[in-house]
């Protein structure tokens, strides 16, 4: 199978003595911080076989007893070179990202599957309304309409709870009102993370008051461990830990919501940003 790498993950690279972590070879090989959580790796249920376009596992190299032999060929993505380059360079974005979470074709794929889903739990004449909530779910907001094969409306709606801090501050403000009248209508909110609850349990109850036919909720992340509020998320993309996050329309101080994928950032960004 061809997944990510794992924590933990050791193999025994051809020329090298003996067992390595994978995390190790990659910063001997000189492997850009921000590409070693996506980078592709052909391993069975148990092994590393290969380290696509790096190196082998010595277990696996074809001998002289070997009847069958696979032949991989890796292409670099363009977008791959364009982000190691990038990586590469002072004063990029790139550089402020410790990890990378989520990749963005892992995010592709999942917003697919919501698309569907939701396509199936609804039908045409349900005159659904999918409600953004600014400025964190554009891009998924954008992309998660486009997968749902339906006759659909768009609003949005801004509240903030967070300013330029790592942490909800439980005041929610609203900046921005529907410009739509919800009375009636099949409601969808859409939220790029769940984190404690507090702000989407206040903005599902203004809603109710406008007496929707119906009102649910699609999140791209969540985080479990931090709910404080007992809310319903009907469509959720992925459980995330405990960790501040950005990229992927997700911002710290307004900044970052243009990467391609959704990341962790260094500690160190907050104490240059404040």
């Amino acid at each position: 199978m061809l997944r990510w790498r794992r924590a933990g993950d050791c193999f025994r690279p051809v020329g090298g003595r003996g067992s390595r972590r994978l995390q190790d070879f990659f910063i001997d090989q000189k492997i850009p911080q921000t590409l070693r959580a996506a980078w592709p790796i052909l391993a069975t249920a148990h092994h590393i076989v290969w380290v696509a376009g790096l190196r082998p596992d010595e277990r696996f190299v074809p001998g002289p007893t070997t009847r069958h032999t696979l032949r991989v060929t890796f292409y670099q993505h363009q977008a791959a070179q364009q982000l190691a380059s990038q990586a590469g360079r002072e004063g990029t974005m790139h550089n402020d990202i410790e990890r990378i979470l989520l990749h963005q074709d892992e995010i592709t794929q999942r917003i697919v599957e919501l698309g569907t889903q939701i396509a199936r739990d609804y039908s045409a004449e349900d005159d659904l309304l999918l409600v953004g909530v600014l400025k964190g779910c554009m891009m998924f907001m954008v992309n998660l309409a486009i997968a749902i094969d339906l006759p659909l409306a768009m609003d949005f709606i801004a509240i903030s709870s967070y300013g330029q801090s790592t942490e909800s501050s439980g005041v929610v403000r609203l900046i921005k009102d529907l410009d739509t009248d919800i009375t009636g209508r099949h409601v969808l909110i859409v939220e790029d993370i769940i984190d404690s609850g507090l702000t989407l349990d206040y903005l599902r109850s203004q809603l109710l008051r406008r007496n929707p036919a119906s009102l649910r909720i699609c999140a791209l992340l969540n985080k479990p461990e931090r709910r404080q509020a007992d809310v319903q998320v009907d469509f959720i993309g992925f459980d995330i830990p405990n960790e501040f996050v950005v990229g992927y329309g997700l911002d710290y101080a307004e900044r970052y919501r243009n990467l391609p994928y959704i990341g962790v950032l260094k500690p160190d960004v907050y104490t240059r940003t404040t």
